[in-house]
């Protein structure tokens, strides 16, 4: 397993040699708005995926919360969000592997980045350089995640028979929020830019009309997870893109931070090459 591949694990639904337990794959949000148009389906599995995950509810500023990682884990993710709809910013403070050793202690000390997001955080395994970290080691991990309004927030685990991967399937959920283009020309360049993307395969593709909005909480329509969102722009003049976050939330959507943006234009290929780009960001590639 490479570590782009570690990246990825959050946004793929299962295949048929992933093993899950608990949560039932299903988010129900609002659902007014156009209803989506099915314009793919690949592999087997996309909708509906049931990763392994445990629910905490998190106070303004808590101290140690915990997480169990067993030893056919392929990854974990913390995801937290803000329960009243601001954009305070959510940092992850703290994370400690299981021997102890503070993986995390303020900025990451590779790059000197602050692990915060505003209204909305997801953090996969730390890409960092540490014995414990790559490969991920089992056992029990721990982390302080602060902010200044309430939070909610869950752990995220993919699990599968023997700890190894073995491919996986890509929903993608595309918003109509401003393109000109047809659901069938959307429909390529979703193809072309997950086409055998980190190993994984292209599952459903939707499509939802809405109003022209750069907002991601117009995403709490989708109806499956993990997915990729992606709001679907008109043309900025060449080629445009932005990840909500690195990574992004692909297990919550209507979130700040549970998306893309896409900037459409008449370039097929480049088009094609902008989403792949993003949509890495949002894998935390």
């Amino acid at each position: 397993m490479t570590r782009r591949y570690f990246a990825v694990l959050l946004l793929a639904a299962c295949s048929s040699r992933i093993r899950v337990e608990g949560g039932d794959g299903e988010e129900t949000g609002d659902q007014t708005g156009g209803a989506p148009t099915s314009v793919g389906s690949g592999a087997a599995g996309g909708g509906g995926a049931e990763p392994d995950h445990r629910s905490l509810v998190m106070a303004e500023s808590f101290d140690w919360s915990t997480v169990t990682v067993p030893a056919n884990a392929l990854g974990v993710t913390i995801v937290a969000t803000t329960t009243d709809g601001s954009d305070w910013g959510i940092r992850l403070a703290r994370l400690a592997a299981p021997s102890g050793d503070l993986v995390i202690d303020g900025p990451i000390a590779s790059n000197d980045f602050d692990v915060t997001w505003p209204g909305a955080l997801a953090f996969a395994q730390p890409q960092v350089e540490h014995p414990e970290t790559f490969p991920f080691m089992p056992g029990l991990w721990s982390f302080e995640i602060n902010s200044n309004a309430p939070l909610e927030g869950a752990t995220w685990l993919r699990l599968t028979v023997d700890g190894q991967f073995h491919g996986g399937v890509l929903d993608v959920n595309l918003f109509r929020a401003g393109t000109e283009l047809s659901d069938e020309e959307l429909a390529e360049r979703v193809a072309i830019a997950f086409d055998g993307w980190a190993g994984l395969s292209l599952g459903d593709v939707r499509v939802f009309d809405v109003a022209p909005t750069d907002q991601f909480e117009i995403t709490s329509m989708a109806p499956t997870f993990p997915a990729l969102n992606v709001l679907a722009l008109g043309d900025y003049g060449g080629p445009f893109g932005y990840s909500a976050g690195i990574p992004g939330v692909a297990t919550k959507h209507g979130t700040t931070g549970s998306g893309v943006v896409w900037g459409t234009t008449q370039d097929v290929l480049s088009d094609a090459n902008v989403l792949r780009h993003e949509a890495g960001h949002f894998a935390r590639v």
